[in-house]
């Protein structure tokens, strides 16, 4: 697929989407505050969220430099949007209308009024946004048709409920966006369905199964068609049955009541009533002296050192959310597109597998000269210089001598303690060992804290 090709399967997948999400829009605006919605600014945000998508996305940027700039565009279509539906007559560059926008006071029904507009605004930029990484694949464009015509469908029937429950909707605009959203679908569908060069078929081994679903779905199909078709039938053997049972249940009813009595609550049959205890039989407990006052020291204790953890818990589950948080908007997007199958919808559990295991091996410590070369790498991966696999200990080893000269001698203790350990196979001795966990608390210190802030700044 050439360039041409691609860029006229882009401009029909926006159509289609801004169709169905146009049509949706207007009738919203027109059905609670009654004038449509501002269709050209909105167009522009849904293309420019396409845009700065495609444009921000395979660069190798910082996740937090992206999601700066997405939040920047998304401002900017909201402030254009709300311009052309509250100050239209005025210029978008004057930052008048601006400043009697935010100054104007507004009533509860105009405050969820305007949030409905943010919210359609949000909808087309996030709608341009998800285009823009979704694959133009023939199936995933069939089911975006499905989608929009699904969201037609529901358009539809909601302006027939309203011109039966007797209200009066002057919207002439959303139908219009059909005829569009079916000439844009099916031309982008034709064009993958004609560039496609494969041959239709059943996998390989999976024929029986094809045919055995197909059936299947057939069958369901028929089936449903016979019950909706014969339901006003089936209501009506319902609604007889229903006479019949409560005929029935009538007659039977004190046979079954009594049955049920003697098998859940026989004890409601006997005639007397069984005698209350006296008050002599109650069992008669000690009275309890005065509490001493060492027992009220050590409950205090108690209470105390729960209330601790519980503070020293909640610190620390926030500030790892913190940490997690920061890491990932401090991480870098891939230099290409991704196109591998996408991750199985328990990956996390694998993920959360790994940062339990290697918060286990932080927590064990360094016990040999491998644990110490492996913290070393996730250490300098978390400084911002992530270890080339197709590098050797000691030029990775190097390289971080180079960006932290001050512990030039640590990194090379720890290098040459893990290639002796593994290239000659031989069990360092203690005190060698005790060399290597002191040049590792070093490496950790927080007084390197600034120098790693600095090549993480700057980057690779």
């Amino acid at each position: 697929m050439n360039g041409m090709e691609r860029l006229l399967l882009h401009a029909l997948t926006n159509g289609m989407e801004l169709s169905w999400l146009c049509a949706w829009a207007t009738f919203a605006t027109i059905g609670t505050m009654g004038r449509p919605f501002p269709l050209v600014e909105a167009t522009v945000g849904f293309v420019g969220g396409f845009v700065v998508t495609r444009l921000s996305r395979g660069r190798g940027w910082r996740v937090i430099w992206v999601a700066a700039v997405q939040v920047a565009g998304l401002l900017g279509a909201s402030a254009a949007i709300l311009h052309g539906f509250y100050y239209a007559g005025r210029p978008l560059l004057d930052r008048a209308w601006l400043l009697d926008f935010l100054g104007e006071a507004r009533s509860a029904a105009d405050w969820l009024l305007l949030t409905l507009i943010l919210a359609w605004a949000m909808a087309f930029w996030i709608g341009g946004a998800r285009l823009a990484v979704r694959p133009l694949g023939y199936f995933v464009v069939c089911t975006r048709f499905d989608l929009g015509l699904a969201a037609f469908v529901l358009l539809f029937l909601a302006k027939l409920l309203v011109a039966l429950n007797g209200g009066r909707l002057e919207d002439r605009i959303s139908p219009l966006f059909l005829l569009p959203f079916f000439v844009a679908s099916l031309l982008a569908i034709g064009t993958i369905r004609l560039r496609s060069d494969g041959r239709k078929a059943f996998l390989s081994g999976y024929r029986g199964l094809g045919v055995f679903l197909t059936f299947t779905v057939g069958a369901l199909l028929v089936a449903a068609t016979l019950t909706l078709f014969s339901l006003p039938y089936l209501t009506l053997a319902a609604e007889a049955g229903l006479v019949a049972l409560k005929g029935a249940g009538v007659a039977v009813s004190p046979v079954l009541l009594w049955v049920l009595r003697r098998l859940f609550a026989p004890q409601t049959l006997r005639a007397d009533p069984s005698s209350s205890p006296s008050g002599h039989d109650l069992p008669t407990f000690p009275s309890q002296g005065p509490e001493s006052w060492w027992m009220a020291l050590v409950e205090k204790a108690l209470l105390w050192s729960a209330g601790i953890l519980l503070v020293v818990a909640v610190v620390a589950l926030v500030g790892l959310c913190l940490y997690l948080l920061l890491r990932f908007l401090w991480s870098r997007t891939p230099t290409r597109p991704d196109h591998r199958q996408p991750a199985s919808s328990f990956a996390w559990l694998r993920r959360l597998w790994i940062f339990l295991a290697g918060l286990r091996a932080r927590l064990a410590g360094v016990r040999c000269a491998r644990d110490g070369y492996r913290a070393l790498l996730a250490w300098a991966r978390r400084s911002g210089l992530s270890p080339v696999p197709a590098q050797t200990p000691a030029e990775i080893g190097a390289r971080l001598q180079q960006r932290f000269p001050r512990l030039r001698a640590e990194i090379g203790s720890i290098v040459e303690a893990f290639n002796e350990e593994t290239y000659r196979e031989v069990v360092l001795p203690a005190e060698r060992m005790a060399e290597v966990r002191s040049a590792w608390r070093l490496v950790r210190s927080p007084r390197q804290w600034p120098a790693r802030i600095k090549v993480l700044w700057r980057g690779e």
